[in-house]
């Protein structure tokens, strides 16, 4: 239910869609929330890949990341990814493994625009890339609040 890619081209056309994945900071869990509103932004684009798939994420924004030795978790600005090496914490939805999924940065856009749905300061979209799989992306950085030393273990039960 609800776990295909959906793609919002702008924020006029209606979706077909009530609800989106998000992975919920407090919870510690993926969950569906309903979607309310869409959201413009006109700001300066990184162009990610993982697993060969491409997507565009605003440069200061924030995506979950983690340690393949210590499997601790962690959140990083998207501008500081393209300064090391960083594994994104990705999620198959198919079968709720979890994958190493290396970023490499392909471009970065001076002004670019996206379109995402509205979400509060414990919530990290669920992007995907690809039909299966997706990556948790966020405006926000509550790592120190919701995250701090926590592993994946705490977020797969």
């Amino acid at each position: 239910m609800f776990s295909y890619p959906i793609v919002i081209e702008n924020i006029t056309t209606p979706l077909d869609m009530d609800y989106f994945w998000v992975f919920d900071l407090e919870r510690r869990d993926f969950v569906l929330t309903k979607l309310e509103v869409l959201e413009e932004h006109t700001t300066p684009l990184l162009v990610m890949n993982i697993f060969g798939y491409s997507f565009n994420i605003p440069a200061d924004w924030h995506i979950l990341v983690y340690s393949e030795e210590t499997s601790q978790i962690d959140i990083a600005e998207a501008s500081e990814v393209c300064r090391g090496n960083f594994t994104a914490f990705v999620l198959n939805n198919k079968n709720d493994r979890h994958l190493a999924g290396h970023i490499k940065v392909l471009e970065y856009i001076p002004r670019g625009v996206i379109h995402t749905p509205a979400l509060n300061k414990t919530q990290m979209l669920c992007h995907h890339i690809g039909p299966d799989m997706w990556v948790c992306i966020s405006p926000t950085d509550n790592y120190n609040k919701y995250l701090k030393d926590a592993t994946i273990g705490d977020i797969l039960h």
